[in-house]
């Protein structure tokens, strides 16, 4: 059983979370409408945080062992730079309240069907009730975007679906790891690095060496501190605490 002081902790560290994660998707948003790109807000959101945790993942290396490499592959594949292209490149397409309610909402679905089947971890009566309510919410906004489907909306839903899923499988890779938070943000963030810099030369336009001055701010702040460092730390140890 979760002690009540570990339950607590874990509660307020999830709600942390989904704090820093509704800010991040309204920033994410607010940022592909200026002159940024999806991967300029990339190279904040993986390359200020790895930076930060640099002397983390230098110690332990990228490679860290008795840590099967499948698992990061899937820890940073799940967390890293694919989870955010994906929601980046689905904000050009689709509003912010599309991306607030499919991305989170199809998470613990997700998560849960991934935790029955490689963790042995079991949904109640409650639960279920609440992910039955959130598959009629989902359905309700997917039939809005595909009824509109001129618009290209149903595109960033389909992407914001996907990333949902991708992230779940981090969260099944990173509890399977026995990894701490610092450590599991450091790996994703330092691999993560070393993928969007070569892609960001690749697939710049410019972009944003004429962004506004509090347009790269606001990103930095939000891509790189509260979600890339912040928001992927108080996660991990919100699973630790209570669970996937």
């Amino acid at each position: 059983g979760i002690s009540k002081g570990h339950l607590i902790a874990g509660i307020l560290a999830g709600l942390a979370a989904c704090l820093i994660g509704a800010g991040w998707q309204v920033a994410t948003r607010q940022g592909v409408t200026t002159s940024l790109n999806p991967i300029d807000l990339s190279l904040f959101r993986y390359g200020i945080p790895a930076l930060i945790l640099a002397p983390i993942w230098i110690r332990g290396g990228l490679l860290p062992r008795n840590i099967p490499p499948l698992l990061v592959i899937l820890m940073v594949a799940g967390a890293g730079l694919p989870f955010g292209l994906m929601v980046m490149a689905g904000s050009q397409f689709a509003p912010v309240a599309h991306l607030a309610a499919l991305l989170p909402g199809a998470m613990p679905i997700c998560v849960a069907l991934l935790s029955r089947l490689f963790l042995s971890e079991k949904s109640n009566g409650a639960q279920i009730a609440g992910f039955l309510l959130i598959m009629a919410g989902i359905s309700l906004i997917s039939h809005t975007s595909l009824s509109n489907a001129t618009l290209g909306t149903w595109r960033g839903d389909v992407l914001f679906l996907a990333a949902a899923f991708s992230w779940a499988v981090y969260v099944i890779a990173f509890r399977k790891s026995g990894l701490s938070p610092w450590q599991g943000a450091a790996l994703v963030n330092g691999w993560s690095l070393f993928l969007v810099i070569p892609a960001w030369f690749l697939l710049q336009t410019g972009a944003l060496f004429e962004a506004a001055t509090a347009d790269i701010i606001t990103q930095i702040l939000w891509q790189g501190i509260f979600a890339g460092l912040l928001g992927l730390w108080v996660y991990g140890y919100s699973l630790i605490r209570i669970g996937a």
